[in-house]
């Protein structure tokens, strides 16, 4: 055999096997994609993946099922304003809680597509690293982003809204029961 046609042919066999490696691994990434899409799509909870400055980089199929929205109405910093005004304080310091100890849960009020507004609560996570011993930032140098699961309390908590609120009304009662009970006990001196 002529040196430059077993050169050929040796580069022709590695490339062979270098393109059926890449088939093969493609095939995978395209296979653990579709178990990913699968489950964040399919689940109860929204899942959201939240930047450093806590816009909403992605956002599940679930937000239709919670909030009777599309996901670009939460994309960005669309997300913010959906939030109710007095629970944004609340909910950003969850999300810097998240990002110092790793996780961290709130509850807060979000704007339904009916125009409603509804207790959700939002577990979030910083992302695990690939690589380890990396901190604080990934490979680009950027923060790692907070994956959120966000679930719809609203019936929870508006019930123990309720029972806090019989509870003072009840307090308030006994209390004035006594003072009555007091005052007529002076009366039969």
């Amino acid at each position: 055999l002529h040196p430059l046609t077993a050169a050929a042919v040796a580069l022709t066999l590695a490339a062979a096997v270098l393109h059926r490696h890449l088939a093969k691994t493609a095939a995978a990434l395209r296979k653990s994609e579709e178990n990913y899409r699968l489950l964040a799509d399919h689940s109860s909870d929204l899942v959201l993946r939240l930047a450093a400055d806590g816009d909403a980089e992605y956002v599940s199929s679930a937000v239709g099922r919670l909030l009777d929205l599309p996901a670009r109405a939460l994309r960005g910093g669309a997300l913010l304003t959906r939030i109710h005004p007095d629970d944004r304080l609340r909910f950003a310091n969850a999300l810097e809680r998240t990002r110092r100890q790793g996780e961290g849960t709130s509850a807060f009020r979000m704007r339904h597509g009916s125009g409603q507004d509804r207790w959700i609560e939002a577990n979030m996570r910083l992302a695990v690293s690939a690589r380890p011993g990396e901190a604080d930032r990934g490979v680009d140098g950027a923060e790692r982003p907070v994956v959120a699961a966000l679930r719809d309390i609203h019936d929870r908590r508006t019930a123990e809204l309720l029972a806090a609120e019989s509870t003072t009304r009840l307090r308030e009662s006994n209390r004035l029961l006594m003072m009555a009970e007091e005052l007529a006990s002076l009366g039969h001196w």
